[in-house]
């Protein structure tokens, strides 16, 4: 299994947020605490949750 570069994996995450839109609402709370890592107070865990966010609420702002 080859690990994803950062572009594929904000892309595949920003592609995912646009089909979650489409799908259902679902509350950023929620949202966050359906992403984590193995270390779930990690900063990388953390800045993932708000990387995926952001890209939520752009999804949401280009409609």
């Amino acid at each position: 299994m080859t690990k994803d570069s950062c572009s594929e994996i904000l892309e595949k995450a920003y592609r995912a947020a646009a089909a979650d839109l489409e799908e259902s609402f679902i509350s950023d709370a929620e949202l966050a605490g359906k992403i984590g890592l193995a270390e779930p107070e990690s900063a990388v865990n953390h800045a993932l949750k708000e990387a995926f966010l952001a890209l939520r609420r752009a999804a949401q702002a280009v409609e």
